[in-house]
């Protein structure tokens, strides 16, 4: 997790390197920052489907339904 702060800090914005951390964040259990990281990426990446999965699992996490759901279709549209 370090060494993707760390990626952050040089290239700031980059939404891969974001998509990894919040994803190690989400395994962590750290699931609002896990969230937010993911919310950055989809903006940045709109057509980035895993993205969109991980950040419902965090969502479904943090018992928001509804934010879950909406997340997870769009992650089936657009890899079906």
């Amino acid at each position: 997790m370090r060494e993707f702060r760390a990626e952050l800090d040089i290239s700031p914005g980059d939404a891969h390197t974001m998509y990894h951390l919040g994803y190690t964040l989400l395994l962590q259990g750290q699931l609002q920052e896990s969230a937010a990281l993911l919310r950055q990426v989809v903006k940045a990446m709109p057509d980035y489907e895993l993205a969109y999965f991980e950040l419902g699992r965090a969502l479904l996490q943090q018992e928001d339904t509804t934010g879950a759901i909406e997340s997870l279709e769009t992650a089936k549209k657009l890899a079906p």
